[in-house]
């Protein structure tokens, strides 16, 4: 007897989005700047490091974001930027206690790499 054929890997679940679609861009736009601006209030971080970290936003285009005064979608780099600063959140979440995953960030890294 043969073995019994292998489920798609994505079978019964909702698609894996595709960024670079624009619609795609447009529909989780959004959520992805409510959940980068609820990230920067937890990890106590100013504009200029919230746009340091998406690249591509200027301080002035983060403040219109903030407010919903602006009506563009992110590009897929941001998207893709805001995904893995969720990740790691969410890892961060299931790793350590609270105090030290909202503080991660501020951390001294002791690691030889970083001169620790």
């Amino acid at each position: 007897m043969g073995a019994a054929p292998r489920p798609a890997v994505n079978s019964g679940q909702e698609a894996i989005p595709n960024l670079p679609d624009a619609d795609t861009g447009d529909r989780l736009t959004p959520a992805a700047v409510d959940g980068i601006v609820r990230l920067g209030e937890i990890w106590r971080l100013t504009s200029a490091e919230v746009c340091a970290l998406l690249s591509d936003v200027s301080e002035r285009l983060w403040f219109r974001k903030k407010k919903r005064e602006w009506s563009g979608a992110l590009s897929h780099d941001t998207l893709t930027r805001v995904s893995t600063l969720t990740g790691i959140f969410n890892g961060l979440r299931l790793q350590f206690s609270e105090p030290i995953c909202d503080d991660w960030v501020w951390l001294p890294n002791k690691g030889a790499l970083f001169g620790g």
